[in-house]
């Protein structure tokens, strides 16, 4: 049954992949858009009193930006953080797992290496790379792949946290459309369930249009 599912959910994954041709001219077209209200930003920015800061969640209207120090994650929910290196974004991720629910830690570093350096409790770890990972080792490297470990890992338990960590490596790999595309599936998935996901991100690392339209698709968390 579950391989069912799962040529099911591959079969349904393909047939959305071939519509994003169609799906990336409309983003070209939103394209315009960003950069008017990258300008209306910046005129905010440069007509406020000194020391006031206008974020760009406030320029588009967007109310869903929360300061770090009153997070509190709830069920449902998909989470952005912008940092450099995934520090605080762990430490929610941990709490989350203390708090009882379920871990699924996706990363970029060995987990050999992120359980000397994290105490992540029963999480399952699993490394998303394109290296051939030993048998012991839990990997996957495309899209299907972990469109799949995430949504086996909510069916399993509906009360699961997921640490994303590695998306800037799917957009360095994959048409950025296609990972967009992605992140909206499973943060669908997400929300339809008890679970919540924690994606840190290096704003560094994507452009500014990336960037605006990943937010969108998340909380963002200052």
């Amino acid at each position: 049954m579950a391989e069912e599912d799962n040529k099911e959910l591959v079969d349904k994954l393909k047939k959305e992949l071939a519509e994003l041709e169609l799906e990336e001219s409309i983003l070209r077209k939103k394209d315009d858009k960003l950069r008017q209200e990258q300008e209306i930003l910046e005129k905010e920015q440069e007509s406020s009193p000194p020391g006031e800061e206008v974020s760009s969640e406030t320029a588009r209207g967007d109310k869903r930006s929360i300061p770090d120090s009153d997070t509190e994650l709830e069920s449902g929910n998909t989470y952005i953080l912008l940092e450099d290196m995934p520090n605080r974004s762990v430490k929610l991720f941990q709490r989350a797992v203390k708090g009882g629910m379920a871990g699924l830690y996706i990363t970029r570093s060995n987990p050999s290496h992120v359980k000397k350096k994290y105490d992540l409790g029963t999480s399952k770890i699993c490394w998303l790379t394109g290296v051939r990972a030993s048998s012991e080792i839990l990997s996957i490297s495309g899209l299907q792949e972990l469109s799949i470990l995430v949504s086996n890992a909510i069916d399993e338990n509906p009360k699961t946290a997921i640490f994303l960590d590695g998306v800037e490596y799917l957009v360095s790999n994959n048409d950025f459309p296609i990972v967009l595309r992605l992140i909206q599936q499973i943060r669908d998935k997400v929300s339809t369930s008890d679970s919540v996901m924690i994606i840190p991100i290096n704003k560094n690392a994507l452009d500014a249009r990336q960037l605006t339209l990943l937010q969108r698709e998340c909380h963002t968390i200052n």
